[in-house]
């Protein structure tokens, strides 16, 4: 899977890919709450503020999905091995 970014969005994807797992979540949270503040005070979805903060989640949102999915995978592939394993045993 290739991901194309912008000049502006890759250093942000490399810090975001830096933080622990709690600190992805409280980043994210905390630009969630940023965004609820913002249309509390009226901001459009639209707004240029409420665009930058959105995509600025949306870098989380993607870090955390690949973590996901990378330890998916890592427990599919343990599994496989397992299985092959058991099977080159019974039958060799």
């Amino acid at each position: 899977m290739s991901l194309i970014v912008s000049r502006k969005e890759a250093p942000k994807q490399h810090l975001a890919d830096q933080l622990s797992d709690d600190a992805l979540q409280n980043q994210m949270n905390y630009l969630l709450a940023q965004m609820e503040v913002a249309v509390l005070y009226g901001e459009s979805l639209t707004s240029e503020k409420m665009i930058h903060l959105s995509q600025q989640l949306d870098v989380y949102v993607f870090v955390a999905q690949s973590r996901r999915m990378n330890k998916h995978l890592s427990v599919r592939h343990a599994l496989y091995e397992h299985t092959m394993k058991i099977w080159r045993e019974e039958y060799e």
